[in-house]
């Protein structure tokens, strides 16, 4: 019924252990399906990627188990597969592995502030849009993030400070 109106992709349709649900949907339109914003693992995603149940991959390396090489792994087996990379949440640890991986075919997911506005107290420079929609990768050391530190402390759940 949602074919008409041509949807770019349609995100987590399923709970992230429907795997048959899934692949049937994927083998049922040709809407791409985006998933994984709910997955961990590099095992999981395997499957997933390997059955054919997925189109965008919204793996997400800020909280997935090994970080940006267990992402590079995911990305390595859906490239296979013809998939492209959609990281799902905090865009600023997203961009690298989007531009490591996927720079033709990957999308971060911008939110706008209000839906977010922790993210900006966090990270109070974000990334810059250029009038196409396009990131720039920021180029300051590390991952290229500046936390603010006096926001992040009612967070903060141990110190080894006295």
């Amino acid at each position: 019924a949602i074919e008409p109106y041509d949807i770019f992709w349609l995100e987590e349709p399923f709970r992230p252990d429907a795997f048959d649900l899934h692949r049937q949907l994927t083998e049922a339109t040709p809407i791409p399906i985006a998933t994984g914003e709910n997955m961990y693992t590099v095992p999981h995603f395997k499957e997933f990627i390997s059955q054919g149940s997925m189109h965008m991959v919204n793996a997400d390396v800020a909280i997935m188990t090994g970080g940006y090489d267990a992402g590079m792994d995911v990305w390595a087996l859906a490239k296979e597969k013809g998939c492209h990379l959609a990281p799902h949440g905090c865009q600023e640890l997203q961009c690298h592995y989007v531009a490591a991986a996927d720079p033709e075919g990957g999308r971060l997911e911008i939110y706008p502030p209000h839906l977010d506005p922790e993210r900006d107290k966090v990270f109070p420079v974000a990334l810059a849009l250029d009038e196409n929609g396009y990131a720039s990768i920021p180029n300051e050391p590390g991952i290229g993030l500046i936390p603010n530190r006096e926001a992040l402390k009612q967070h903060l759940v141990f110190t080894s400070e006295k």
